[in-house]
């Protein structure tokens, strides 16, 4: 009974339903667009951390993200290997350098150098060649996301990195940056000649442990033999990643706040098509109040109207959502649908249908059973 009263008064006018339906799907399609960018975002900046093979991460002091580099003695990584339980430790440069185009034109890229037969860190999603190439000299990994910046796009095509020739032997798909400066993977050894670094530099060390090692008694021993650095847990470093780019930067907060207002306008469209349908519904309300009905009844009807509107509301969403994650796919900031965001989306649509209904409520509440008999 409830629901079909609910759904009559709301198609009593097709027009303003399928408005508010509309209006609602709009709002929610903002809505995972702006926590799609920041779920987007957080896998960008920590794609390098959650891709490396380290149980723990030796950082210079200050080390607030692993694109924001300084550099440390490399020789430190044979005090931190002979701590117990570490099974390997190796150093990582990372770098920014300016890439020529063979075209002509420049652009900055960020070097990622190791060594390949660790594989520490490592190009994944490997669209052609080996990660072993990289070890031959001039060799890098580019990916084809950033073809058209780069100036390149297939293995062999030779382009210059601070003046050094530098041949694409390595191609991969879906690795972004989240400073959109390219990220290009070569050796240890040929990284440090294109950013003219001392063989006894390093950016990172990464430690690898032995099965069954613990962790924090393993980290507690290296931190006290090694001065002027910190050791982090993977967790850690990713934190400070993501608190660099997104919270110091105010890129998560502008996204955060974009949701919000996309949150707050569907349920004021919701509140007022729901009101008005209240007001043109007032002397039907009226008489069902008259016949017995209860407040809770009349109140349980709006909760119905609410509910439809919203699931409308998703149905049309998810059309919008589905063509817009589709269209940014290829993009340099492609939106991430997981399911923890698909409950928060739910737990959103709930908060503004319940919104919307206690505002309705309210009204139909007041509703006086005598109005029946008004003229």
């Amino acid at each position: 009974m409830i629901g079909i009263i609910a759904f009559k008064n709301l198609l009593h006018d097709p027009a303003r339903f399928f408005a508010t339906a509309a209006g609602i799907g709009l709002s929610f399609v903002l809505v995972t667009v702006q926590l799609g960018l920041l779920a987007g975002f957080d896998r960008t900046i920590s794609a390098m951390i959650d891709h490396a093979k380290a149980d723990l991460w030796i950082v210079p002091n200050g080390t607030a993200a692993f694109d924001d580099p300084s550099q440390l003695e490399s020789t430190q990584r044979f005090a931190a290997a002979i701590a117990p339980g570490v099974k390997r430790v190796t150093p990582m440069l990372v770098g920014f350098a300016e890439w020529r185009r063979p075209g002509g034109g420049s652009t900055t890229v960020i070097v990622v150098g190791s060594d390949p037969r660790t594989g520490s860190i490592e190009p994944w999603n490997v669209r052609s060649g080996r990660t072993y190439d990289l070890k031959a000299p001039d060799a890098v990994a580019i990916d084809t996301s950033y073809s058209q910046q780069l100036g390149v796009s297939k293995r062999g095509d030779l382009a210059r990195i601070e003046g050094i020739p530098a041949r694409v032997a390595v191609t991969t798909n879906g690795i972004r940056s989240f400073t959109t400066s390219p990220y290009v993977f070569t050796s240890l050894s040929q990284a440090r000649a294109f950013l003219n670094a001392d063989a006894s530099r390093a950016s990172y060390l990464a430690v690898e442990l032995t099965p069954g090692a613990d962790a924090a008694l393993v980290r507690e021993h290296i931190a006290s033999r090694l001065p002027n650095v910190e050791v982090l847990t993977p967790t850690e470093f990713r934190r400070r990643n993501v608190e660099r780019w997104l919270l110091e930067t105010g890129a998560g907060i502008a996204l955060l706040a974009g949701a919000g207002l996309a949150v707050a306008v569907g349920s004021v469209i919701m509140m007022q098509s729901l009101y008005t349908s209240v007001n043109d519904h007032r002397k039907e309300f009226a008489t069902l109040r008259a016949m017995g009905s209860s407040k809770r009844f009349l109140m349980s009807v709006i909760a119905c109207q609410a509910a439809i509107c919203t699931l409308a509301g998703c149905a049309l969403a998810s059309i919008g959502n589905f063509g817009v994650i589709a269209l940014s796919a290829s993009s340099s900031l492609p939106i991430q649908i997981s399911a923890s965001l698909m409950l928060v989306l739910g737990a959103v649509a709930a908060l503004m249908s319940f919104a919307a209904a206690f505002a309705a409520a309210a009204k139909v509440g007041r509703v006086d059973p005598a109005e029946v008999f008004a003229q």
